[in-house]
């Protein structure tokens, strides 16, 4: 569900109007009321279209129908769950904009998740329920600060580099990134010693960019 206590008010609220108007959104989410709670909200900042699907294989095809300019993604959906649809999103050289953002929602947010969440190409995390002057950050941060989808070692999404960093590359000609493994095999991977994970003390899911 939406955290509507924290809705825009003032002056500032009509600039995220004026960022959104010319994007689309696809939300992906299993529980109706959620969907159409997220689809308001999001009309409701200027986004010129909101599609929906309950499913991650109906996701897809979603993706291919409409291509979006931003998807959110629950964690948990049924069928194909958030981070193997990221993934093979990411892989499908059949769709033109496979390097679309994608943000991913879930309830709780550990370190393990984070890391697999970077590996599947997903490039932002918001934990539910879902505040909106943070959904707002997300979005127009992801929107004002594009990062090109890059491909090497097994990884394919957002080039997480510092835009110092990416332009060195470049001048040396390097367009590879770090070997990272697929969610697949992730998976198989055992948890830490206790089967501990350490969940960030704050309220939102920590930015890949912090």
């Amino acid at each position: 569900m939406m955290n509507t206590a924290t809705a825009m008010t003032g002056p500032k609220s009509k600039a995220p109007a004026e960022r959104f108007h010319a994007s689309t959104v696809l939300v992906l989410e299993e529980n109706r009321g959620t969907r159409q709670a997220l689809r308001d909200v999001l009309l409701g900042m200027g986004f010129a279209a909101v599609y929906q699907a309950a499913d991650g294989r109906t996701g897809l095809m979603e993706v291919a129908a409409h291509e979006p300019s931003l998807i959110l993604v629950d964690y948990r959906l049924p069928k194909l769950d958030g981070l193997s649809f990221t993934e093979q999103l990411r892989r499908d050289g059949s769709l033109g904009n496979n390097g679309v953002p994608v943000i991913l929602m879930a309830h709780s947010v550990d370190a393990e998740l984070v890391v697999a969440a970077r590996d599947a190409g997903v490039t932002e995390i918001v934990m539910k329920p879902i505040s909106i002057q943070v959904l707002v950050r997300r979005l127009l941060h992801i929107l004002s600060k594009a990062r090109p989808l890059v491909r090497g070692g097994g990884y394919i999404g957002p080039d997480r580099r510092r835009k110092g960093e990416r332009r060195a590359k470049e001048r040396r000609g390097e367009t590879e990134v770090t070997p990272t493994n697929t969610i697949s095999e992730r998976r198989q991977r055992p948890t830490r010693r206790g089967g501990q994970r350490r969940t960030p003390s704050r309220k939102d899911a920590p930015s890949f960019d912090e």
